[in-house]
């Protein structure tokens, strides 16, 4: 019965962060679209979030703004957050629809 039950809280643990991986590589803030990879950049004073949105791969095959959604989800951003300079911003490599 203790063995039961260790292996079902592993098993669970295990499904847990398939889960949370699911998030990062595919379909994220239910927007349609499809995140294959991410990567890291330094913000710069006066940067704004969509000047990183022109640095996103396949970027004109979406509409910029579900672009604007999946950094800020990436980053967990409030509409009303202002980026800072030093501040490392998680940018996503899209996937080709």
């Amino acid at each position: 019965m203790k063995l039961a039950l260790i292996m079902f809280v592993v098993l669970s643990l295990v499904l847990m962060g398939a889960a949370v991986g699911a998030t990062l590589n595919g379909v994220v803030n239910g927007n349609g679209i499809e995140v294959r990879d991410t990567f890291t950049v330094t913000v710069q004073g006066g940067d704004t979030i969509w000047k990183f949105v022109n640095m996103v791969e396949y970027r004109e095959l979406y509409n910029g703004h579900q672009i604007v959604a999946v950094i800020r989800d990436l980053n967990d951003l409030d509409p009303k957050d202002h980026l800072r300079a030093g501040q490392q911003l998680i940018l996503p490599v899209l996937e080709v629809k």
